[in-house]
């Protein structure tokens, strides 16, 4: 690949309105990716899971998790001297 090639790559993709979704590989449009706010470089991402495949991977760690969850919430409750530090 020449210079001049690499050069259009770079420039289509900074204009490009679409993106690839890193879990189920198709092109889609940016308003299919959740917006995502980098704190430390103070700008604003596309996630790299389009929101289709973001909603089921979010599923899936909810379920792998849930009774972990579960029992953190019943100790919350349990516990006033966690809700005292939470406030």
């Amino acid at each position: 690949m020449t210079d001049f090639q690499l050069n259009l790559n770079i420039n289509n993709n900074l204009s490009r309105k679409t993106k690839r979704c890193a879990r189920c590989k198709q092109e889609k449009p940016l308003d299919e990716f959740y917006p995502h706010y980098n704190k430390y470089r103070h700008k604003y991402y596309r996630t790299s899971y389009c929101k289709e495949c973001m909603k089921e991977y979010r599923r899936q760690q909810y379920l792998k998790h849930k009774r972990k969850r579960l029992e953190k919430a019943k100790e919350y409750v349990k516990d006033p001297e966690i809700k005292k530090e939470a406030i």
